[in-house]
Formats: structure tokens, C-alpha cells, sequence
């Protein structure tokens, strides 16, 4: 594959932001990490799908590493079946694919325009067994033509926890995972709603919190909850 000067320098950003994670990557799932961010750059000057103050190499460190740090759980390598929820660009949807080809994942993003292009991405790279659900998801897993269940949901940037809770909860495998992508305020939410998520069937299992590397400096949280109802 050849690589232009930018992809490569933009490789070597990733492969650096990952390392310092202590999250490293063979070179091809990096050179497709960061075919795929720009994919996401180049459908961003036309629809909005990520913030635009966001530089791209700091976007790459934002968006596309923080999807991997998913892997810091010691989930299996293969044969996962994941629903991520409110997809919007596929993150962190699609980076997971990527670093984890044995995964079934569908991407669930109502909106068109955002569905359209997760369409796109996947067949442009050619990745396999990905599907992209099109449709709103409603309360109590109310999702047509949406086949569950699943062993590991993710939301990033998505709602507060228990509002999340009553429509993934019915999707989730018995002691299956959900997996919130939290900023540092996290707290504040799990305080006031600890009872409600318990009620609605989630169990908070382990919190990872971090700070992306680099000038970027975001701080970040990882919530695993694993359903026990």
C-alpha cells in the first residue's frame, strides 16, 4: 500500500498516541485507522460530523485513539457481537473494527446524513461484518430489524448513563458489557443516578480513567458496567 506524506506522518502521530496509551498496533491497523480519519476529515468539510476546532492530527488523538482505549478491558479478541450506540462518525464504532477484525459490529446512528456516510466508510474499506442500523432505537430496546442481543454496547458522546439504560439494557446479554465514554465530570452523574442505573439493571464494574497524550491533554473515563438483571 503506498502511503502519501501526510498518512505517513499522520501513522506516525496515531502509533505514538497509542504507544503512550500502552495501546500498540500493528502498522496496518494504524495505516487503516488513519484511512479511515480521512475518510471522516474529508466528509466533515461538507457535513458536520465532528467538532471543526479539532486540527487533524489532534482530532486523530481525540477521537480515534480515545475509541481504542476500549481495549484497555480485557475483552476477547474474537467474536464479540457490539452495537455501538449513536455511532455519528463511527467512532468509536469503526476504530474498534479495525483493531479488532473478529468482531461483529453494528453501527446504530439515526441520523441520515451521518448513517449515510458509516455506509460509505465501510465499503470504501472494505471491512466485513459491520453493519450500519439506521433507525431510532427506542425505550425498552425498541429497535426493528435490529438483532440482538449483544455481548458489549458502547456509547461515546452519547446521553447520561440511565438515560441510556432502559433502551440498551433490553439489547445487552445477560452479564453482557456496557461501555460509556465519559469526560472528567463523570462523577457527578454516577452520584446522582447510582441507584437508578442499579435499578435498570446495570452493575458499575471498573472505572479506567486517563489523559490522552500530548499537548491534547483531554481528561477521559472508561464506565463498564456489566448487566446482572
Amino acid at each position: 500500500m503506498k502511503v502519501e506524506p501526510i498518512e505517513s506522518k499522520l501513522c506516525d502521530t496515531l502509533g505514538s498516541a497509542l504507544a503512550a496509551l500502552e495501546l500498540p498496533q500493528e502498522d496496518e491497523v494504524v495505516r487503516s485507522l488513519v484511512q479511515y480519519w480521512c475518510l471522516v476529515m474529508d466528509e466533515n468539510r461538507i457535513h458536520n460530523l465532528v467538532s471543526r476546532k479539532c486540527g487533524v492530527d489532534e482530532g486523530l488523538v481525540v477521537h480515534v485513539a480515545d475509541s481504542l482505549t476500549a481495549l484497555k478491558f480485557d475483552l476477547p479478541v474474537e467474536g464479540l457481537k457490539v452495537l455501538d450506540f449513536g455511532s455519528g462518525a463511527g467512532l468509536p464504532g469503526i476504530p474498534l473494527k479495525i483493531a479488532r477484525p473478529g468482531w461483529e459490529m453494528v453501527l446504530a446512528e439515526s441520523k441520515v446524513k451521518k448513517a449515510g456516510f458509516l455506509t460509505r466508510a465501510t465499503l470504501s474499506m472494505r471491512l466485513k461484518k459491520i453493519y450500519v442500523y439506521s433507525r431510532y432505537i427506542g425505550q425498552y430496546g425498541k429497535a426493528p430489524g435490529l438483532h440482538g442481543p449483544f455481548d458489549l454496547i458502547t456509547a461515546r458522546a452519547v446521553d447520561r448513563v440511565i438515560d441510556l439504560a432502559e433502551k440498551i439494557v433490553p439489547l445487552l446479554k445477560k452479564d453482557g458489557f456496557f461501555l460509556a465514554f465519559k469526560g472528567p465530570a463523570f462523577k457527578d452523574e454516577i452520584v446522582g443516578t447510582y441507584n437508578s442505573i442499579a435499578d435498570a439493571g446495570l452493575k458499575l464494574e471498573r472505572i479506567e480513567e486517563f489523559v490522552l497524550p500530548f499537548e491534547v491533554g483531554h481528561k477521559r473515563t472508561l464506565l463498564l458496567f456489566r448487566k446482572v438483571l
